[in-house]
């Protein structure tokens, strides 16, 4: 499995915070860490996984950056532990392509040339792969095109049950030709620890 994960920086800064559907952010919080995928946020108000969330965070210079992403992980710390243990939450940037999946529909019809957007049209199907396949971290993939060894590429999940797409970059970890033309190809998330806890979030109630 990909043990690498984006780097983190600790980072201090303001945010403010609301679920999706909301016009304002009644939440407020610190920042404790932040990577290029995402961001920890401390705050005594902790969303549960895969909450939807609009963030308002004041850069320096006051200036402030929009930012929505997805809850991966929640920290639930007993009043009387704050002063020893964080209690916050995780959230993980959405990337452009699912943003643009809301925003343009008919994209969703136009990318199935793309050999590596996975449909889904049922739920069991969909959670016997995360199950079987995705909780490891990656997956494989026949596709009709070349491929370079660690390349990355950007893996979408078309979850039509869920009316929603995820997306992640993965990493070409091993390919290997097929007797039709088709390239087979091994893929390690690039972040799986985030990966996993968005595509496991999918599979509640």
């Amino acid at each position: 499995m990909e043990k690498r994960r984006s780097k983190r920086h600790a980072k201090r800064l303001k945010v403010r915070f609301g679920e999706k559907g909301t016009s304002t952010f009644p939440h407020s919080g610190l920042t404790n860490d932040v990577s290029a995928t995402g961001l920890f946020v401390v705050t005594g108000q902790t969303p549960k996984p895969g909450a939807r969330l609009h963030l308002e965070v004041t850069m320096p210079g006051e200036l402030p950056l929009f930012i929505e992403g997805v809850v991966m992980r929640q920290v639930l710390v007993p009043p009387e532990l704050r002063q020893v243990v964080k209690a916050g939450f995780g959230i993980r940037f959405l990337l452009g392509s699912e943003l643009m999946a809301e925003l343009v529909p008919a994209m969703t019809s136009q990318a199935k040339e793309d050999p590596f957007l996975l449909t889904f049209a049922e739920k069991d199907q969909w959670r016997a792969a995360v199950e079987k396949d995705f909780k490891r971290g990656g997956l494989f993939v026949w596709i009709r095109k070349a491929v370079a060894q660690n390349m990355i590429v950007t893996v979408t999940f078309d979850l039509i049950f869920l009316r929603r797409q995820l997306a992640f970059e993965a990493r070409v970890v091993h390919t290997n030709a097929g007797a039709d033309g088709r390239t087979g190809v091994s893929l390690m998330f690039v972040d799986a620890a985030g990966a996993i806890a968005s595509l496991t979030s999918t599979l509640d109630g």
